[in-house]
């Protein structure tokens, strides 16, 4: 996978995607006794909502495709963590259910593409590597868990009614990174799935694409280069050789 630059990219944004997702994956859900409120109903609700989520997934992936519904969870889990900055500062202690409420929002989309990039990575790989490329994957999604905890914290660093924002922020910021990465890679739903090194290079080509890479193929049999040429010996058997071409000025 490592062999051509197309398939190298394709591996570093899987691979980021999967310790993003699991830094806020862990991290929004250790965070949850940062926030007001009662710590238990806020557990609660944080655990319906990803309940929610992934029920939600059954009847939505197979039909907006996973790059797309991967993307709006990323960015809806995002923004909704980027936006509790507001009511800390437009807004007073009586609001402090609306920081909740967007922690909440942003538990649903980090949910999702939790459940979503265990199908959409395992598509991505060929068959060939398929499970070295989800192990590999789920080793930086170890990494990911590790450092949640850190984030989670850097709210004491702070203390009183900026601890439970400046995680969110932080978690907020990969968040939207990770999804929009996603964008360099290619849809999976309704596809062939490639099964050689060739066919996830191929995979996710246009046909423009394609005729292309096929023309600068062909150029190595132009004029002036070696072709290749079959001849047939008096004993009836083919033979092949190269056959050089000269061009006339």
């Amino acid at each position: 996978m490592f062999t051509s630059p197309v398939l190298l990219l394709r591996c570093v944004i899987i691979f980021f995607n999967w310790l993003a997702i699991y830094v806020i994956y862990y991290g929004i859900g250790l965070n949850v006794g940062n926030l007001s409120g009662n710590v238990y109903l806020n557990f609660i609700i944080s655990s319906l909502v990803e309940l929610f989520a992934y029920t939600t997934l059954l009847f939505v992936m197979d039909k907006t495709g996973r790059k797309k519904i991967y993307l709006v969870s990323m960015l809806l889990g995002g923004i909704a963590c980027l936006a509790t900055i507001f009511p800390l500062i437009y807004g007073t202690e009586a609001h402090t259910w609306v920081t909740i409420t967007l922690s909440v929002v942003g538990r649903f989309g980090v949910s999702s593409a939790f459940g979503i990039i265990y199908v959409f990575s395992a598509e991505l790989f060929p068959t060939v590597i398929r499970q070295s490329g989800m192990g590999s994957g789920c080793i930086f999604g170890g990494l990911g868990g590790m450092i949640a905890p850190y984030i989670s914290d850097l709210g004491i660093l702070l203390g009183g009614h900026h601890a439970s924002v400046l995680p969110l922020v932080v978690f907020g910021g990969i968040t939207v990174f990770a999804g929009l990465t996603s964008l360099g890679l290619p849809e999976t739903q309704n596809r062939k799935l490639p099964e050689t090194i060739e066919d996830a290079l191929q995979f996710g080509r246009t046909e423009n694409d394609k005729k292309e890479h096929g023309l600068l193929e062909s150029k190595s049999y132009s004029d002036g280069c070696a072709r290749p040429s079959c001849e047939i010996d008096d004993g009836g058997k083919a033979g092949c050789g190269t056959e050089q071409h000269t061009s006339l000025l």
